[in-house]
């Protein structure tokens, strides 16, 4: 399991799919998860707000505990955009490609504010 933070991805689809992605200054990381064949461990969900499909739980025998957190947005699989998808269709999109060695996700991860600006903001 690989996980490596780009400013810019590497083609032009991800590009695509990383430029469409709501950003709200440097608050949120785009990072690659390049995770193996088989089960994730994942469960995903849309938001009643709209949006990208979110991380909801991760199971405690996922190969990708640690790597992707709770609350995560999936933008992209294998450099496709999914940020139109259900979660439904998100799901069975990962399940088709489950036999594949490995699978990239594109996730937009929201930055914890640091202790300055936690202070700041009460």
């Amino acid at each position: 399991l690989t996980i490596l933070r780009e400013e810019a991805p590497s083609s032009d689809e991800a590009k695509d799919a990383l430029e469409a992605a709501p950003t709200n200054s440097s608050s949120e990381d785009f990072i690659h998860v390049v995770a193996p064949e088989g089960k994730l461990g994942v469960v995903v969900a849309t938001s009643p707000q709209g949006g990208p499909v979110y991380v909801a739980d991760l199971r405690e025998d996922s190969p990708l505990l640690g790597k992707v957190h709770l609350g995560d947005k999936i933008i992209a699989i294998d450099d496709d955009d999914v940020q139109q998808l259900s979660s439904i269709e998100v799901s069975q999109l990962i399940a088709r490609k489950s036999r594949n060695p490995q699978r990239k996700l594109t996730i937009l991860r929201e930055e914890a504010p640091s202790s300055d600006e936690a202070k700041d903001a009460l």
